[in-house]
């Protein structure tokens, strides 16, 4: 089914060599169904590139989706073309009275940049929110999942040892309706500097991580709801787009390796072996049919905001802070996930209750080592004790033999 997207946005001949099946508003407005409606947050300096790869995903599908390009209005990327951007492009001012099925908001190059020192932090935290309460379901690709874990549930990502690059093997490791269809292992392709650590999620019980490695981090997690669905993937990426960041970063003799499990035989003078389009069509059709087409309401405007309320050891270190807590989490009645930590320090010589449970843990453990050396002990000595009495027995049998020959018994 086709995607609704303005007539000059993408030129016909391009679409149709990639096979995009478009619509326009006044042929749209004709059929008797309700398109979804989404949103597309793009971040990427190259827009029209990521537009296409994006749309190309979405247009695999038996629905008719309705599109709205949105750019920060806080930040002009240099790469692109400012007139096109206002032209095409929506802003957070123009859609925030709006209700979207589904929402995607892109990767950008600023992995390595502290958050606060983003020129657009503070709009995107507003785009994050209004995602919450506004949104069915949202997807975050790569970095933006790294920013939306750490704005929704305060997980700070880690930075590699060097750059995680390449077409990556992933097991999966539960069954989820966003992987339906997906073989036990399945190919995704990874760049980025940083990656979020599978065990910072354990703890989160609305949280599934359904693909992650030691050597790239979290892949691919999604809240048990499908509201948030974080993708640290490049399932949309062309056949070139690996090999031309390899060849750009080279150009600037920057140090990186050539992209794993990319080129044939890993030889960059070789072709490259496309192996993921197959799984990220199935992943956008799931993610469309599964999370959003068949769970939103009809009546998009009747959408529910999603409520996550993250509390830190310092907001639980004392009774005075849980008072305060108590008064957040009843002053409102939407929330659907609380997170707490164990209380933190009271001031700064203090020790972290969460330290604390370590070290208890660590006794504990001990204690239990213990433990068993003294089982094992008392087992031992239980043994010698038969064995003592058995040669006990034999020197008594020895003598009362000698006392018996002399007659000595009385």
């Amino acid at each position: 089914m086709p995607l609704i997207i303005p007539k000059e946005l993408i030129v016909e001949d391009v679409l149709e060599r990639e096979n995009i099946f478009t619509m326009r508003d006044s042929s749209a407005k004709e059929q008797d169904i309700r398109p979804l409606s989404v949103a597309i947050v793009n971040l990427m300096p190259k827009k029209e590139e990521t537009e296409l790869q994006l749309l190309r995903m979405l247009s695999n599908t038996a629905l008719q989706i309705n599109i709205d390009l949105v750019r920060m209005e806080s930040y002009n990327p240099a790469n692109s073309d400012l007139k096109r951007l206002k032209a095409f492009y929506k802003t957070y001012d123009d859609i925030k009275d709006n209700k979207y099925d589904a929402m995607i908001i892109t990767g950008a190059p600023i992995e390595l940049v502290a958050y606060e020192k983003i020129k657009y932090w503070e709009e995107l935290k507003t785009i994050f929110e209004f995602a919450k309460e506004n949104v069915f379901s949202t997807m975050f690709i790569c970095w933006s999942a790294q920013a939306a874990l750490r704005y929704y549930y305060d997980i700070e990502h880690k930075v590699a040892d060097e750059k995680i690059f390449g077409v990556f093997e992933f097991d999966k490791l539960k069954d989820n309706k966003i992987i339906k269809g997906f073989d036990d292992t399945f190919l995704i392709p990874t760049s980025r500097h940083t990656y979020v650590d599978e065990k910072d999620l354990e703890n989160i019980s609305d949280l599934e991580v359904l693909a992650a490695r030691s050597d790239t981090g979290v892949s691919l997690a999604t809240t048990k709801d499908h509201r948030f669905i974080f993708n640290f993937g490049h399932w949309e990426y062309d056949r070139e787009t690996l090999h031309n960041e390899y060849i750009r970063d080279l150009s600037k003799s920057k140090k990186i390796n050539i992209p794993l499990n990319y080129y044939k035989d890993n030889d960059p003078n070789k072709d490259i072996k496309m192996k993921w389009r197959s799984s990220g069509n199935l992943f956008f059709s799931n993610w469309l049919n599964y999370c959003v087409y068949q769970e939103t309401p009809f009546a998009i405007e009747t959408i529910k905001g999603k409520s996550v309320s993250k509390f830190g050891g310092s907001s639980l270190k004392d009774a005075g802070q849980f008072a305060k807590v108590k008064k957040i989490i009843f002053s409102k009645n939407d929330r659907d996930v609380i997170v707490v930590s164990a209380p933190g320090r009271r001031f700064s010589e203090d020790t972290k209750v969460t330290d604390e449970l370590i070290g208890l843990s660590q006794k504990n453990n001990k204690i239990e080592e213990l433990n068993q050396i003294i089982k094992s002990l008392e087992e031992n000595l239980e043994i010698q004790k038969v064995y003592r009495d058995t040669q006990l027995e034999k020197i008594r049998s020895r003598f009362f033999s000698i006392a018996k020959d002399l007659r000595l018994l009385g």
